[in-house]
């Protein structure tokens, strides 16, 4: 059985295209490199002027790659442009507002925590955003969740508190500890974002 499993897992990967597989290995990629480069970056200047530098330069990415792809839509389907009154787009717009906050303070935090603490614990501890995702959903939609998963999330809590065990026994906040707090908030951040 466990031949068969894994034959048609290996059938599924060949079934993906080539580009989607480099672009994908090309992401993950990048974003294993993100801390490093934030890292390097505030020597340079500050945590939140990098943090500003990385909106405002995706800004400008992604408008142009939106403005880029309505012309084309434009084109193809031979659209008139037609103002339609959408009652909807206040109360999107007030959403997109405070996720936008919320992505902010997360983004600050976690570039103020990679000055405090080593990139390692600061990824470590930032990258448990699916362990406050699950127990917002958990809280706010009532949804429920199988006794492994569970225990895979309670093992990477506790792998993640022994990382901070040494600080929180001497009762002492160093500047490591403060770190891996602002890391774990920026990671509650993403969680609600």
């Amino acid at each position: 059985m466990n031949t068969q499993v894994k034959a048609l897992r290996l059938n599924h990967l060949s079934l993906l295209p080539i580009d989607s597989l480099v672009a994908l290995l090309g992401s993950l990629i990048c974003l294993s490199l993100t801390p490093i480069f934030i890292r390097l970056s505030e020597y340079e200047i500050g945590p939140n002027a990098t943090t500003f530098h990385r909106f405002w330069i995706a800004t400008i990415a992604f408008g142009l790659l939106n403005k880029l792809l309505t012309v084309r839509h434009r084109k193809r389907n031979n659209a008139t442009k037609t103002e339609l009154n959408h009652p909807h787009l206040v109360n999107t717009a007030k959403l997109l507002i405070v996720d936008g906050v919320l992505l902010s303070v997360g983004l600050i935090l976690w570039s103020w925590s990679l000055t405090q603490t080593s990139i390692a614990h600061s990824s470590i501890m930032h990258n448990l955003v699916p362990i406050f995702t699950v127990l917002g959903s958990w809280l706010a939609l009532n949804q429920t969740f199988d006794r492994r998963f569970i225990l895979g999330m309670f093992v990477a809590i506790f792998g993640s508190a022994l990382l901070d065990v040494n600080d929180l026994l001497s009762l002492r906040i160093s500047q490591q500890l403060l770190g891996d707090l602002a890391a774990l908030l920026s990671a509650v951040f993403f969680g609600i974002h």
